[in-house]
């Protein structure tokens, strides 16, 4: 959302709640909600208003993000890795996932597991295109 970019989180928060109302159901609607709500009033209201909506089973891989994200940010780490295991499960070949649940793995004193993160990361990650021909 723009609005949000720039700092206009009181702008960005009315649309978001207005499109929400409209789109009750569109998820992302729900993640970029969420977002502003992370940016404006902390990690402790996501935790309380993503974690009733991830029992709905209509949460996708951004909700479980955000989430591992505000769990990360409020000392919680069993929380976070649990919210990114999920977020990985649904979206397995996610870079940003994999990286954020390695760098998580790290820092809670699993080293030996989060090892073989990078590796598959890197795996997924997109290959730079080969230049070929000499400089001269």
């Amino acid at each position: 959302m723009v609005k949000e970019q720039i700092g206009q989180l009181e702008q960005a928060d009315t649309a978001a709640q207005r499109y929400l109302a409209q789109a009750p159901n569109d998820i992302a609607a729900y993640d970029i909600t969420a977002r502003i709500l992370f940016d404006k009033h902390g990690p402790d209201l996501v935790i309380k208003t993503l974690k009733p909506f991830t029992e709905t089973g209509k949460a996708d891989k951004g909700t479980y993000e955000l989430l591992g994200e505000a769990y990360t940010a409020t000392g919680q780490p069993q929380s976070a890795l649990e919210a990114y295991q999920n977020a990985q499960i649904l979206a397995p070949n996610d870079v940003a996932v994999q990286t954020s649940l390695a760098s998580l793995r790290v820092d809670i004193g699993e080293p030996r597991i989060a090892m073989t993160d990078p590796e598959r990361t890197l795996a997924m990650a997109p290959k730079a295109p080969q230049v070929g021909g000499r400089c001269s």
